[in-house]
């Protein structure tokens, strides 16, 4: 028995002798496998579930919610009726040559003409005063505007309306594409007056307001604001009253004025 302890004491000596680096190794905090503490060059590096907490950057406490303060909106001075236009663009047929040429829209810029429809506005070039022919692709890129008017439809009730559709779909996407800074504002088609209504097979208020009421699918599909000026000018039946016409088509000159203020007032 005696020899057996001995034994048994020397080779409890020998092991803690053979562990003692080991041992040390800890308390020292001696890294094991050195050469492979390196992340893989082809991953990106990630944070150790054992990273030295002491490493990481404070995460700072969320504020209480008695503690944070509202930011207060900036005031803006409202734009003053004279100087509202004066970076908007209108796109439109002949109602909108006649709001230019009837009404004060200060310094905005028109690209209309009598006739102008949705197949052929990318291909036309009109004057733009001091600036000569342009294309309405040149006008757009010439100029960066805060509002775009487009007023089109009426000239294309004799053709598909799915087809006329998707061409005005077509350009509103580009007046967005090419002026992601500008607020787009599609006007629905001015109404007749109900005797020429009542009287033409294709340029009738049915036939409008069908139309109409696509610009205003567009718009919501679009998140685009869209206005009806026909609130302003019916007769309260769904046509154009008898006393802002001459020609059951168009507004008389004196009345343009109104509705370059009625856009003015529901901006």
């Amino acid at each position: 028995m005696k020899y057996i302890y001995t034994c048994m004491l020397g080779i409890s000596f020998c092991a803690a002798m053979l562990l003692a680096p080991v041992r040390e190794a800890l308390i020292q905090g001696e890294p094991a496998r050195a050469a492979f503490s390196q992340p893989d060059l082809l991953e990106p590096p990630k944070v150790r579930d054992d990273a030295d907490k002491n490493d990481m950057p404070e995460v700072p406490k969320p504020q209480k919610e008695q503690e944070k303060q509202p930011e207060e909106p900036a005031e803006t001075e409202p734009v003053s009726r004279e100087h509202f236009f004066d970076d908007a663009l209108f796109i439109g047929d002949s109602r909108t040559v006649g709001l230019f040429e009837y009404a004060d829209m200060g310094t905005a810029d028109v690209f209309a003409d009598s006739g102008m429809s949705l197949y052929k506005v990318m291909e036309v070039r009109l004057s733009m005063g001091d600036q000569g022919d342009k294309s309405l692709q040149e006008v757009l890129e010439g100029r960066q505007y805060s509002r775009i008017y487009l007023m089109l439809g009426i000239n294309e009730l004799g053709y598909n309306q799915e087809n006329t559709a998707e061409k005005y779909r077509e350009l509103v996407q580009y007046l967005e594409q090419i002026q992601p800074g500008a607020r787009i504002i599609l006007e629905t088609n001015m109404h007749v007056s109900k005797k020429r209504s009542e009287s033409d097979p294709i340029y009738n208020n049915a036939n409008i307001d069908a139309f109409n009421d696509r610009i205003r699918e567009i718009a919501s599909e679009e998140s685009l604001t869209c206005i009806d000026i026909n609130e302003r000018f019916d007769d309260g039946e769904g046509n154009l009253a008898e006393e802002y016409t001459a020609d059951d088509a168009h507004l008389m000159g004196k009345y343009y004025a109104e509705w370059a203020d009625w856009i003015y007032e529901n901006r």
